[in-house]
C-alpha cells in the first residue's frame, strides 16, 4: 500500500512538473513568422503558381547575383524524368525572348584527384570537356533541381538582403 502510494504522488509530482514546464517561453524562442515557437503555427495557403502558358509568361527578377532563373509559366503537365524532358523542347536552342541552355550546362568538369594538395582539398577541377552538339551535361538534366516556379501568393519570411 505505502509504495503505491509513494509510486502515484511521484507520478502526480512529474505530471504537474511537466504541465507547468510546457507553457511557452515567447519572449525568446521566435520563429521567422514573428511566432511563438512553442505554439501551433498557422497553415500556410497552398502555394498558387503561375498560369501562364510557355513562352507568355513575364520573366521574374532574380533573388541575388548568379541565381539561376525563375520559371515564369505554368509546368503542369511539363515532365522530367529518365525518357522526357519537356523543359529542353523549347530552351536546348533558345530563341527569340526564350532564354536557351547556357554554355555551362553543356560542359563535364575535368576533375583530378591530388591527395598531397596544400590546400586541403584533394579534388580540383582541372578545365572542362564540351557534350555533344544537341546535349546537356546529364547532371544538369533534372532542370527542376534548380529552377522553380515562384508561388504568387506566398510572402518572404524575411527580406532578401543580396
Amino acid at each position: 500500500m505505502r509504495t503505491k502510494t509513494w509510486l502515484a504522488l511521484g507520478l502526480c509530482l512529474g505530471l504537474a512538473t511537466v504541465a507547468l514546464g510546457a507553457s511557452p517561453d515567447c519572449d525568446q524562442k521566435r520563429s521567422l513568422r514573428k511566432e511563438c515557437l512553442e505554439a501551433m503555427s498557422p497553415t500556410l495557403p497552398a502555394p498558387v503558381f503561375p498560369e501562364a502558358a510557355p513562352g507568355t509568361g513575364v520573366l521574374l527578377p532574380r533573388s541575388y547575383a548568379g541565381a539561376p532563373p525563375q520559371i515564369p509559366h505554368s509546368i503542369l503537365e511539363m515532365p522530367v524524368d529518365l525518357e522526357t524532358n519537356t523543359c529542353l523542347a523549347c530552351h536546348l536552342v533558345g530563341g527569340e525572348g526564350m532564354p536557351g541552355v547556357p554554355p555551362s550546362h553543356r560542359q563535364v568538369p575535368k576533375v583530378v584527384i591530388d591527395p598531397k594538395a596544400k590546400s586541403g582539398q584533394i579534388t580540383q577541377i582541372k578545365g572542362f570537356s564540351e557534350v555533344k552538339v544537341g546535349e546537356i551535361n546529364s547532371t544538369r538534366y533534372v532542370c527542376l533541381s534548380c529552377h522553380v516556379p515562384q508561388a504568387e501568393n506566398l510572402k518572404p519570411l524575411v527580406p532578401n538582403l543580396f
